[in-house]
């Protein structure tokens, strides 16, 4: 039944998830394909649907409702299951399924961050005084300048990286950002490269996970205080299609939790976990 991600599967996956209107990062072919290895993941399809594994946990299954209930049917069959990245509605339909069987609690660990571009662009008001600091403040180091990540530099991002887990005791997502900037093509990833007088110092990484939604999946910087202003190009080089950027779940991080909550977020996607217990 389940299966290793492959880039194969990657047409079918999105197609499930734009047809459910499933909207969340932890669902997107691209951040699933990109943890495959670190986290375990393999995936089982059931026509119109698809469900996530890993060793610790199932995903709340994606698609139409039928094929997720017939999912969800196999998978308690042999006894209690814990569901993981669960929306409101998905909670829902399993209480609907289950009844008092189901334990739904919220996870503030998992909500995903959700950012306003235009607002994120202008930094418009008091709560953006921290924000416009950090990029004035970047300004006065040196000469900047942003460049979109292609293959002809991508290299650049690459030596960034590894010098990035070199001044680190743990290497963190090393592994997998080396595995992104190799499929930056294959898997239709958006970034860009920041330069201080000449010397690239960082990059941000992402994927279209909605027509109007950019998913930043990674960002590593060399230099203190450049990360807003690295944003700031990154965004003003989007299309005006893109209104949503969604930076993911800060993981119970207190450091991650209050940088991303200095940006500035303009909502979350809540994410629950659930646990079906057997008859």
């Amino acid at each position: 039944m389940f299966e290793k991600l492959t880039l194969a599967m990657r047409e079918r996956v999105e197609t499930i998830r734009k047809n459910a209107a499933h909207t969340l990062s932890s669902h997107a072919f691209v951040s699933l394909f990109l943890w495959a290895e670190e986290k375990e993941y393999e995936i089982a399809f059931c026509e119109n649907a698809f469900v996530i594994r890993s060793p610790e946990c199932c995903f709340f299954p994606c698609g139409e409702k039928q094929d997720v209930l017939a999912l969800l049917d196999s998978l308690t069959k042999s006894g209690t299951v814990t569901f993981r990245y669960a929306r409101r509605e998905d909670v829902a339909l399993a209480e609907e399924v289950f009844g008092d069987r189901v334990r739904a609690s919220f996870d503030d660990t998992a909500r995903e961050y959700l950012y306003d571009r235009k607002e994120q662009i202008a930094m418009q008001g008091k709560k953006f005084t921290y924000q416009r600091a950090k990029c004035n403040k970047a300004r006065r180091l040196g000469e900047i300048t942003s460049l979109p990540l292609r293959a002809d530099n991508v290299s650049a991002a690459e030596e960034i990286t590894r010098l990035w887990a070199s001044r680190r005791e743990d290497p963190g997502d090393a592994a997998m950002t080396l595995r992104a900037l190799s499929l930056v093509k294959e898997l239709s990833l958006i970034g860009n490269i920041l330069f201080l007088d000449g010397e690239a110092v960082g990059f941000d990484l992402g994927s279209m996970i909605a027509d109007d939604t950019l998913d930043i999946h990674i960002a590593k910087t060399l230099r203190d205080d450049v990360d807003t202003l690295m944003k700031l190009f990154l965004y003003q080089s989007l299309p005006e299609t893109v209104t949503v950027i969604n930076r993911e779940e800060d993981l119970g991080i207190r450091g991650l939790r209050m940088h991303k909550l200095d940006a500035q977020p303009s909502g979350f996607h809540d994410i629950y976990t659930l646990t079906v217990q057997r008859d």
